[in-house]
């Protein structure tokens, strides 16, 4: 499990399976479900309310499993 993020506020993330943007808080538990390549700055993640979203790796702050 990770965190989107330790900053406050929301975050607009890219949602592929409907093409479109989903608005989260960033303090929001995530799992990431893929990594891209290592020149590629964002990774496929599922929130814990079931979304699944493209995210950028610099958002997320890893916590270890909870």
């Amino acid at each position: 499990m990770t965190k989107n993020s330790l900053k406050e506020g929301e975050i607009w993330c890219y949602q592929p399976t409907t093409k479109s943007m989903i608005r989260l808080k960033r303090s929001t538990p995530i799992y990431v479900l893929a990594v891209g390549p290592e020149g590629d700055p964002t990774c496929l993640a599922l929130s814990a309310e079931g979304n699944v979203f493209v995210i950028k790796k610099e958002e997320i702050v890893e916590i270890g499993f909870n």
